[in-house]
């Protein structure tokens, strides 16, 4: 099944000799290649970057060629002309654009370039460095619906901080910084943290608000993706460091810190062994069903899936038993499980899954079959024959797609498809009867809200919520002033969610469900920031015909 645009071809999502083995017990996902772009199996055209944006997957492929793929048309267009160059991934998105560094024979230098997923659409945002100079944007680091990234000053010497919201005239310089790169960043109370170094090159923790930037702690991480958890950013450093305010002499090695913008603080000693220097080195951090999962070694076992529950660390599983280190990376959580790339005693660098316990983690597909054993102590172990090397996770099209390589197409965009969605409809227990059955009224099942708690909701950036309550299994999708939420975890008592950015003083929260729909105008109410709950008074909608939705229900006046 294959459309054609010139010579491009967009393929829907097929198998293509992809070898599932040791695979968790319950896990029933699908692993396939979903667009085979470039004929041939050569592995240096995996995708360097992957964006979603709404019906179309941004992707740049070959280093220098980017291209957008439509899934309502299955058709993939090319969106710059040859012979231009595409730098700076990964992007991100800014007023409804994805925003990259390109260069074009005959225009401007590398400078800032946007695109809605058109050829038409595609072009230069702004020549930050006007004339032969060019300011070389990277870094892109995404901040509610706008993008911080860093430039090149007139010289070349030093690095500038700067914010778009997608348009020329929304795009700012903030200030002067003598080196910045993006590992990772994280939003908390309405601020941008990342890494950064005013003088020199030793990078530590700063945070912006968009207009100005400093330094939060003179913490230096260890290429570590800063990531939100709480009320507070997790990062890895120098456990030791004299700016921690809990340092203490018995922990040592870079381990688990965090900050909240005024402390910093050792959050957990997750090595607290004297083996390898007491270093556990934790990375590739991401949040799932209320805690902080990692990559990282206790003294005892190698780099291994870990979880940290706010108070203490544990193992998940040691998947390259003893002191081999399976090293998983890319952590990214959809559809109720986390989907990363791991090594072991037997396979290189494949596909790996967890639902966060002993029995549901493992190897969930050897995308590339075959063998390369690794050094027990090989941290990256990966390239080379017989590796997918699976990266740039990003939810598409109801699945997981990512960048990989295998001996059949090369290096392309491969997807992950779960058997069942998280869903509000129940599936059937009992078989159709054949003959006609009573009719009975069924007790309503909609669902009971206790309470919103916005931790770090912002109304101009959005931010992490959680809902409490009972039956939210029964919820199907959140909106804010008309945008979709992103659903990060989902059980009968507590949802949680990322907000997209909303109207500021009242924006509207809609949740819909299995037989209707609430929305409340101040249930995230801006609030200053602060950590505050909008208690619902136990509210349990009225249960509707499923051929009538409603639109809304009267909204609650909120209780001070």
């Amino acid at each position: 099944m294959k459309k054609l645009l010139g010579s491009i071809a967009a393929v829907t999502f097929v198998i293509a000799n992809i070898v599932a083995t040791s695979l968790p017990a319950s896990a029933a996902d699908t692993v396939g290649v979903y667009l085979d772009t470039f004929p041939g199996t050569q592995s240096y055209s995996a995708p360097g970057s992957i964006t979603a944006l709404g019906n179309k997957l941004i992707f740049l492929q070959r280093s220098d060629k980017l291209y957008a793929y439509d899934k309502t048309t299955q058709i993939t267009e090319s969106l710059m002309p040859s012979g231009s160059v595409i730098q700076g991934a990964p992007f991100a998105v800014a007023g409804g654009k994805v925003i990259f560094n390109a260069w074009i024979s005959g225009n401007p230098g590398q400078e800032l370039y946007a695109t809605d997923g058109t050829l038409a659409g595609t072009g230069l945002l702004k020549d930050i460095i006007p004339g032969t100079g060019e300011s070389q944007p990277g870094n892109f680091m995404q901040f509610g619906d706008r993008v911080v990234f860093s430039t090149r000053d007139v010289t070349n010497s030093f690095y500038e901080l700067w914010i778009t919201d997608g348009t020329a005239m929304g795009t700012a310089k903030i200030r002067n910084l003598n080196y910045i790169i993006n590992y990772g960043s994280a939003v908390l109370n309405g601020k941008l943290y990342f890494q950064a170094a005013s003088s020199g090159y030793g990078l530590t923790v700063w945070s912006t608000d968009g207009v100005t930037a400093s330094e939060v702690a003179a913490i230096t991480p260890q290429e570590a993706n800063l990531t939100t958890f709480g009320d507070w950013v997790y990062f890895n450093g120098d456990s030791t460091n004299a700016a921690l305010s809990n340092r203490s002499g018995a922990i040592s090695g870079v381990e688990l810190l965090r900050t909240n913008g005024t402390i910093t603080e050792i959050a957990a000693d997750v090595n607290p062994t004297t083996n390898n220097n007491s270093w556990s080195k934790p990375t590739n951090l991401v949040v799932f069903n209320g805690a902080l999962y990692f990559s990282g070694q206790d003294g005892t076992h190698g780099a291994e899936l870990m979880k940290f529950d706010g108070n203490t660390v544990s193992l998940v599983k040691d998947e390259y038993v003893g002191a081999g280190a399976s090293s998983p990376w890319n952590l990214s959580v959809f559809n109720g499980k986390i989907y990363y790339s791991a090594v072991d005693a037997i396979n290189s660098r494949e596909l790996y899954s967890s639902d966060g316990t002993l029995a549901g983690t493992g190897l969930l597909a050897e995308i590339y079959p075959g063998s390369v054993v690794c050094a027990p102590m090989a941290f990256m172990c990966f390239g080379g024959p017989n590796s997918s090397d699976p990266r740039l996770f990003t939810e598409f099209d109801g699945k997981l797609v990512f960048s990989a390589v295998n001996g059949v197409v090369g290096g392309e965009i491969f997807a992950i498809t779960p058997a069942v969605l998280i869903s509000s409809v129940p599936a059937p227990t009992t078989p159709v009867p054949t003959t006609p059955a009573p009719t009975v009224t069924p007790e309503p099942i909609s669902p009971q809200f206790n309470a919103i708690e916005s931790r770090s909701f912002d109304a101009n950036l959005g931010g992490n919520v959680t809902v409490t309550g009972i039956r939210l299994g029964n919820i199907s999708k959140i909106s804010v002033d008309g945008k979709v939420a992103k659903i990060t975890s989902i059980s009968e008592s507590k949802i949680e969610f990322v907000a997209p950015s909303g109207k500021p003083g009242t924006p509207e929260l809609n949740i819909e469900f299995t037989n209707g729909s609430m929305s409340w105008s101040n249930a995230l109410t801006y609030l200053d920031m602060k950590v505050e709950k909008a208690k619902l008074d136990n509210r349990i909608p009225k249960p509707v015909k499923a051929t009538k939705p409603i639109k809304s229900v009267k909204k609650p006046k909120p209780k001070k």
